[in-house]
Protein backbone atom coordinates (compact mmCIF):
# COMPACT_ATOMS: atom_id res chain seq x y z
CA UNK A 1 0.00 0.00 0.00
CA UNK A 2 2.98 2.55 0.97
CA UNK A 3 4.59 1.72 -2.56
CA UNK A 4 1.27 2.70 -4.39
CA UNK A 5 1.03 5.93 -2.29
CA UNK A 6 4.72 7.24 -3.18
CA UNK A 7 4.10 5.86 -6.56
CA UNK A 8 0.19 8.07 -6.79
CA UNK A 9 2.46 11.40 -4.83
CA UNK A 10 5.84 11.26 -7.51
CA UNK A 11 3.52 10.74 -10.78
CA UNK A 12 1.82 14.05 -9.29
CA UNK A 13 4.75 15.80 -8.16
CA UNK A 14 5.46 15.25 -12.13
CA UNK A 15 3.03 16.58 -13.27
CA UNK A 16 3.07 19.38 -11.18
CA UNK A 17 6.63 19.45 -12.27
CA UNK A 18 6.17 19.54 -15.70
CA UNK A 19 3.54 22.60 -15.61
CA UNK A 20 4.76 24.68 -13.32
CA UNK A 21 8.57 23.82 -12.35
CA UNK A 22 8.73 23.29 -9.37
CA UNK A 23 7.71 20.90 -5.93
CA UNK A 24 5.45 21.98 -3.80
CA UNK A 25 5.68 21.55 -0.15
CA UNK A 26 2.28 19.35 -0.26
CA UNK A 27 4.17 17.26 -2.10
CA UNK A 28 7.03 16.80 0.31
CA UNK A 29 4.57 16.93 3.42
CA UNK A 30 2.70 13.57 2.06
CA UNK A 31 5.76 11.43 1.50
CA UNK A 32 7.35 12.83 4.29
CA UNK A 33 3.71 11.46 6.27
CA UNK A 34 4.62 7.88 5.15
CA UNK A 35 8.21 7.54 6.95
CA UNK A 36 6.83 6.74 10.05
CA UNK A 37 4.88 3.60 8.12
CA UNK A 38 7.67 0.65 8.43
CA UNK A 39 10.53 3.03 9.21
CA UNK A 40 13.84 0.90 10.25
CA UNK A 41 16.76 3.42 11.59
CA UNK A 42 18.81 2.26 8.65
CA UNK A 43 16.78 4.03 6.47
CA UNK A 44 18.16 7.03 7.66
CA UNK A 45 21.47 6.57 5.46
CA UNK A 46 19.66 6.61 2.89
CA UNK A 47 19.61 10.72 2.99
CA UNK A 48 23.59 10.40 1.58
CA UNK A 49 21.23 9.83 -1.72
CA UNK A 50 20.62 13.67 -1.58
CA UNK A 51 24.09 15.01 -1.17
CA UNK A 52 25.16 15.45 -4.53
CA UNK A 53 21.51 16.82 -5.85
CA UNK A 54 21.83 20.02 -2.83
CA UNK A 55 25.57 20.48 -4.61
CA UNK A 56 23.72 20.52 -8.01
CA UNK A 57 21.58 22.95 -5.98
CA UNK A 58 23.58 25.33 -4.59
CA UNK A 59 25.37 25.81 -7.67
CA UNK A 60 21.75 26.12 -10.29
CA UNK A 61 21.63 22.74 -11.84
CA UNK A 62 18.92 21.54 -10.27
CA UNK A 63 16.04 23.47 -8.25
CA UNK A 64 15.86 22.78 -4.30
CA UNK A 65 12.86 21.40 -3.93
CA UNK A 66 14.15 18.47 -6.34
CA UNK A 67 16.92 17.96 -3.94
CA UNK A 68 14.48 18.09 -1.07
CA UNK A 69 11.97 15.57 -2.29
CA UNK A 70 15.39 13.34 -2.99
CA UNK A 71 16.38 13.75 0.46
CA UNK A 72 12.80 12.90 2.14
CA UNK A 73 12.76 9.67 -0.37
CA UNK A 74 16.30 8.63 0.12
CA UNK A 75 14.55 8.39 4.24
CA UNK A 76 11.36 7.04 3.00
CA UNK A 77 12.68 4.43 0.85
CA UNK A 78 16.39 3.42 2.51
CA UNK A 79 19.51 3.78 0.64
CA UNK A 80 19.20 0.72 -1.84
CA UNK A 81 16.11 1.39 -3.09
CA UNK A 82 16.73 5.21 -3.31
CA UNK A 83 19.70 4.11 -4.83
CA UNK A 84 17.88 2.09 -7.15
CA UNK A 85 15.20 4.63 -8.24
CA UNK A 86 17.30 7.88 -7.98
CA UNK A 87 19.92 5.62 -10.49
CA UNK A 88 16.67 4.50 -12.80
CA UNK A 89 15.10 8.01 -12.83
CA UNK A 90 18.71 9.61 -13.58
CA UNK A 91 19.50 7.60 -16.48
CA UNK A 92 16.18 7.82 -18.12
CA UNK A 93 16.23 11.88 -17.76
CA UNK A 94 19.89 12.38 -19.30
CA UNK A 95 18.92 10.15 -21.98
CA UNK A 96 15.28 12.08 -22.59
CA UNK A 97 16.62 15.47 -21.98
CA UNK A 98 19.81 14.61 -24.70
CA UNK A 99 17.34 13.01 -27.29
CA UNK A 100 15.44 16.03 -26.64
CA UNK A 101 18.19 19.21 -27.25
CA UNK A 102 19.74 16.90 -30.09
CA UNK A 103 16.05 17.32 -31.84
CA UNK A 104 15.69 20.76 -30.71
CA UNK A 105 18.94 21.46 -31.76
CA UNK A 106 19.50 23.67 -28.81
CA UNK A 107 21.63 23.60 -25.61
CA UNK A 108 21.07 24.52 -21.96
CA UNK A 109 17.55 23.71 -21.99
CA UNK A 110 15.51 23.24 -18.66
CA UNK A 111 14.16 19.82 -18.01
CA UNK A 112 11.87 19.06 -14.94
CA UNK A 113 13.61 15.75 -12.60
CA UNK A 114 10.36 14.42 -10.87
CA UNK A 115 8.60 13.36 -13.85
CA UNK A 116 11.57 11.01 -14.66
CA UNK A 117 12.29 10.17 -10.74
CA UNK A 118 8.58 9.05 -10.67
CA UNK A 119 9.45 6.57 -13.52
CA UNK A 120 12.29 5.37 -11.96
CA UNK A 121 10.60 4.77 -8.82
CA UNK A 122 7.79 2.41 -10.94
CA UNK A 123 10.32 0.83 -13.02
CA UNK A 124 12.38 0.08 -9.70
CA UNK A 125 9.17 -1.32 -8.37
CA UNK A 126 8.36 -3.27 -11.33
CA UNK A 127 11.72 -5.20 -12.00
CA UNK A 128 12.53 -5.80 -8.33
CA UNK A 129 15.56 -3.59 -8.58
CA UNK A 130 17.46 -4.08 -5.32
CA UNK A 131 20.96 -3.19 -4.93
CA UNK A 132 22.67 -6.07 -2.80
Amino acid sequence: MKDLLVALILTAAGVIDLRKRQVTRITKILLISLIPFGFKTINLWGAIIAIPFFVAAYYGGIGGGDAKAILILGILLGYERAFATVCLGCTMFAAVSKVIELVKRQRDLEFPIMPYLAAGYILQLILGVYIT
